[in-house]
């Protein structure tokens, strides 16, 4: 009943918000209006952080020196839609000097996720939804990557939802485009720490663990193969998931 009645006082809030993101991605993306990579991603990093306060939901971040300064694809694993918040939130600079600023982001969708408002929030970031085309998701994705190094930001691509913590699969194939581009990977591991176990209570995680992994940089990315790339990054991200730190 607390998240409920939390919703409810917030209601209006969160609606001024969700309308702000509407209006930014109507001038940027259907009138072609100018506006700053910077301030669009900015702009969904103040929502994501107002969504996990209003779900109760905290996070730790761990490894955020581990981020490469320059363009990179972050893989994590995915235990529910809201861990794309919270990882947007948990990309935040910790640092408060004026001349810091936020990471650029774009994410990589799969096409369940689509909606009118995931439609608003995401493509404000230049970010891409998965279609049926698997001739047009691999133009997509190297469209996305190519987007990424121009901008010098990073793109987050999440695992299928898997709450066994033993593998995880990718809507499409995603490492040789990955080798291809060159870019570094930063393994990026969610963990629940903690879950709402009131059953009056939203389901919503109360307390989340991020942890960004030492990045596989370009050079090794370009070296190795497609498929030890896939095996190092999931290795990486399941360790930590199961707790082996």
């Amino acid at each position: 009943m607390i998240i409920k009645l939390r919703i409810a006082i917030f209601s209006i809030i969160w609606l001024f918000k969700i309308r702000k993101i509407r209006s930014v991605w109507k001038k940027y993306y259907k009138k072609k209006v100018e506006l700053s990579p910077q301030y669009r991603s900015d702009l969904v990093l103040s929502y994501s952080k107002f969504i996990l306060k209003l779900f109760g939901t905290k996070i730790k971040v761990f490894g955020y020196e581990n981020l490469p300064k320059n363009a990179s694809i972050l893989i994590s694993n995915q235990n529910h839609f809201s861990d794309h918040f919270a990882l947007f939130s948990a990309l935040e600079n910790p640092s408060k000097a004026e001349e810091d600023f936020n990471p650029i982001v774009s994410f990589f969708l799969e096409k369940k996720r689509y909606s009118r408002k995931n439609k608003w929030i995401f493509c404000s970031l230049d970010s891409q939804f998965l279609a049926e085309n698997e001739q047009e998701n691999l133009k997509k994705f190297q469209n996305f990557l190519k987007s990424i190094r121009e901008k010098r930001a990073y793109g987050v691509i999440f695992a299928k939802e898997n709450f066994h913590d033993t593998e995880l699969n990718f809507p499409i194939e995603i490492f040789e485009t990955i080798k291809e581009s060159g870019l570094a990977i930063v393994p990026v591991s969610i963990k629940v720490v903690k879950k709402n176990i009131d059953k009056n209570q939203s389901k919503k995680f109360k307390n989340i663990e991020i942890f960004f992994h030492k990045p596989i940089k370009p050079g090794a990315v370009i070296s190795q193969t497609s498929k030890s790339l896939s095996l190092a990054t999931k290795k990486t991200i399941i360790d930590f998931y199961k707790g082996e730190k």
